[in-house]
């Protein structure tokens, strides 16, 4: 099973779209501890986890995994969740070099939007990994230079922060590119097979092409039919700010 937790940089510990019970969830589950969720949280989160597979009926799962707005309690939230993947894009961009503040508000020195990210990936990963211990989470970093977008799967924590060390922010920022790579690779075939997923974009200003990127949500809109009411909650994707 798969967990659709991430970091919303700006506060601590933050569920997908919906602020609600995204907020249910932070309170019950605790804040960030570093930047990343704190053991006592994922502790937690197993725990609800293993009670959501052992009380939740097949349909009941079916049903909040669909709209997982219909979730009763934070049990059911967790089990709406469980069946999403999770993709992260990460702006590799130059402007992503300056000067940024701890992600959990801490005040500290040489702070940059790059670390933040790299602390917000490794938040998402350690969280989806410590639910499923076969979990992979694939990065993508975008920027203007080279071959533009690159491709990173994180098995772990330590690999995250390797591939972030070896990198360094420069260029400009082709979202458009990365937004379709990702679609390339994984989220065609998850549409057509009807299988949910989340994408969190980490980026600090706006894309190189404003145009390209609506016409990539809006061709996305259309060619799998995400407004009708059994397919809406198919694909979520969150913008998270740098900076």
């Amino acid at each position: 099973m798969r967990k659709e937790l991430y970091l919303s940089l700006a506060t601590s510990f933050v569920l997908i779209s919906s602020s609600a019970w995204g907020k249910k969830l932070r309170s019950s589950m605790g804040e960030l501890e570093g930047g990343t969720p704190s053991p006592a949280a994922i502790s937690e989160i197993k725990s609800e986890v293993a009670l959501s597979e052992k009380t939740i009926s097949e349909d009941r799962l079916e049903a909040v995994v669909q709209d997982p707005s219909k979730a009763k309690n934070v049990t059911e939230t967790i089990a709406a969740l469980s069946a999403r993947e999770v993709f992260v894009i990460v702006d590799q961009s130059g402007a992503m070099d300056s000067g940024d503040d701890h992600p959990t508000g801490k005040k500290v020195s040489g702070g940059t939007r790059w670390k933040s990210a790299e602390l917000a990936v490794e938040g998402i990963a350690e969280t989806v990994m410590a639910l499923d211990k076969t979990a992979e989470v694939p990065v993508y970093f975008f920027h203007g230079s080279g071959s533009v977008v690159d491709t990173f799967i994180a098995k772990s924590a330590k690999d995250i922060m390797q591939s972030f060390n070896s990198r360094s922010p420069g260029g400009s920022t082709p979202l458009d590119k990365a937004l379709t790579k990702v679609y390339n690779d994984h989220l065609k075939k998850l549409l057509n097979d009807g299988e949910p997923f989340t994408v969190v974009v980490l980026t600090d200003g706006a894309p190189d092409d404003q145009g390209a990127v609506r016409t990539f949500f809006k061709n996305l809109v259309s060619n799998h039919r995400l407004t009708d009411d059994d397919r809406e909650s198919l694909a979520a994707f969150t913008f998270v700010r740098q900076g």
